[in-house]
């Protein structure tokens, strides 16, 4: 199969919809998957629990420690895998989707990046990998968008369409509102930045923080530098 990038011009040229190839539910434990590829772009979503997700690029290998809220969008032909250790298994949601002609009056990619600025930008900038924690609205789409393919089996219904654009409207924001907020993609900085701003009245300590973000406050540090020192 041809790949089929999410960042190809010719989505947003043309009129396309979304072509769902593959979504699936599956719990996790003790796995440690080969690298692979696919031809068309992939969410993975942590539902709980957590894991790793390692990626081989032209710019070398990455490594990203995702729990549950974290995603990762993936580009097509992006080298990757999934670790799952055997002391936490991780329940996620994963859907690969592409892109198809329209077909009847369902909604085009064109009109919703047209329409949606973040959409948009994103589209614009070829990216391998997006990797951004959830502010509960990308699971909640996620989750209806599988009940109605369910329920349907129809990747060219409206609903679907429609869930499909929101879906990426939302990446689009929060990856907007992360590069906005760290200068990254990091999973845990906007979330961290975002919990300072609403409490930059109060004696907030880095173990505030960490606990909010579910994470150690050494490792949090390291990922601010050392001016929390003291704190």
């Amino acid at each position: 199969m041809k790949a089929v990038s999410l960042y190809d011009p010719e989505w947003t040229d043309g009129d396309y919809r979304f072509r769902i190839d593959a979504y699936y539910y599956k719990q996790w434990n003790g796995f440690k998957m080969p690298f692979h590829s696919h031809p068309t772009a992939e969410m993975m979503y942590v539902i709980s629990g957590r894991c790793t997700v390692e990626t081989e690029t032209e710019s070398g290998t990455e490594t990203f420690r995702l729990r549950k809220g974290d995603f990762i969008l993936l580009d097509a032909e992006v080298r990757h895998r999934l670790l799952v250790g055997d002391d936490s298994p991780s329940r996620m949601l994963n859907v690969e989707f592409a892109f198809a002609p329209q077909t009847g009056a369902v909604p085009t990619l064109r009109a919703a990046a047209a329409a949606e600025r973040a959409l948009g930008e994103m589209l614009a900038g070829r990216r391998p990998y997006i990797v951004l924690r959830d502010t509960n609205d990308v699971y909640h789409n996620l989750k209806s968008l599988v009940l109605e393919l369910d329920e349907t089996g129809r990747e060219d219904g409206w609903m679907v369409q429609l869930q499909m654009s929101e879906l990426l409207i939302r990446v689009a924001r929060l990856a907007r509102q992360a590069e906005h907020d760290g200068k990254s993609y990091d999973p845990y900085v906007s979330q961290a930045i975002r919990f300072i701003r609403q409490n930059y009245d109060r004696d907030i300590q880095i173990r505030d923080i960490a606990a909010f973000v579910s994470l150690h406050p050494g490792y949090l540090q390291r990922i601010f530098g050392s001016g929390w020192a003291g704190r």
